[in-house]
């Protein structure tokens, strides 16, 4: 209790030595040994909670939280291959347990093992139904594979279970913007930003979706420069930003940064088009005709190709 009542109290160090002075007089107990490992990994001293950990699973060979936490801590440190090592000991000793298996998928997610991460996300789901954290990750391996649909269903139950994270709506958004549901995807980008206000592709992805909608312009144009703000050499913050001006009638304006992306992005047909409108609107004939020649060159069937050909015939 003592230990305890001086980490929380801000003095670490005191509650190491105490922890260890413990440790000293009771060898055998796991749960100092535990103790220690957190209060070692609080003070970045990884090596030693590893250490630490290692010794309560020797001495509670039955007891999944010290192989977890034992492989976390490996895992922060980059060491995945030597954490799944730990996992693996642990599930074929331990009781089977959720957690575990959990973990174990997130770490093969982050070794590109998808079928193994998969099988090992579903094998902690059917443990406990109710893991919210192998529920994401399994999501967002599945939205990684293109199996939208069910990355879409794991994701919405994740979040209706209380799961409140930047990195699932964003996915969210990314799905229903594939399947053309911008309502979804603003909702989506929404969240997102209410939890990371500063986060520059969901500020600049949101812009690119209100620049569609004439009642939303204004706020799509500050969401642009706020982006550009932050990344200032993005090209594709550059063609949301022009395209913004651009969609508000400010023409003159959107030329810059439209043909400093379209500069960078030489094979894009949507930020070639945009360039080309943009020089088109401010009477810049040859440049328009060039660009969106491009434009057509690049994707004949990009989205709003008609208009470009339009576009072609009036400057001819």
């Amino acid at each position: 209790a003592l230990v305890i009542s001086e980490s929380a109290a801000g003095r670490r160090e005191d509650a190491i030595a105490l922890a260890e002075r413990v440790r000293e007089r009771t060898p055998g107990s796991a749960f100092v040994h535990r103790l220690l490992g957190d209060l070692y990994r609080q003070a970045g001293r990884d090596g030693a909670a590893v250490q630490a950990y290692l010794e309560a699973v020797k001495l509670a060979p039955l007891d999944p939280n010290a192989y977890g936490l034992a492989a976390a801590t490996l895992a922060d440190g980059g060491e995945v291959e030597r954490a799944l090592e730990v996992l693996e000991a642990g599930i074929g000793r331990a009781v089977p347990d959720a957690g575990l298996l959990g973990l174990r998928g997130s770490m093969l997610v982050r070794r590109g093992e998808a079928r193994m991460a998969e099988e090992s996300l579903r094998a902690a789901l059917r443990e406990n139904p109710e893991l919210r954290t192998a529920r994401k990750e399994l999501g967002l391996l599945l939205a990684d594979a293109g199996r939208a649909e069910e990355a879409r269903a794991m994701l919405l139950r994740a979040v209706e279970e209380g799961l409140r994270e930047p990195g699932i709506h964003f996915r969210l958004a990314r799905l229903a913007n594939e399947r053309g549901d911008a309502e979804a995807a603003i909702r989506h980008y929404r969240e997102v930003l209410d939890l990371v206000p500063e986060d520059m592709a969901t500020l600049n992805n949101l812009a690119r979706l209100l620049s569609r909608r004439e009642a939303d312009r204004a706020e799509a144009l500050a969401l642009a420069e706020r982006a550009r703000e932050l990344a200032p050499e993005d090209p594709r913050v550059a063609d949301t930003l022009g395209w913004a001006r651009y969609s508000a009638g400010r023409h003159e304006e959107s030329v810059s940064p439209l043909l400093a992306a379209a500069k960078e992005l030489p094979d894009d047909a949507e930020v070639l088009r945009h360039a080309g409108l943009a020089c088109y609107r401010t009477y810049r004939w040859e440049e328009a005709g060039r660009l969106l020649r491009a434009a057509l060159e690049a994707d004949p069937d990009h989205e709003g190709a008609d208009e470009t050909r339009r576009v072609l015939d009036e400057i001819r």
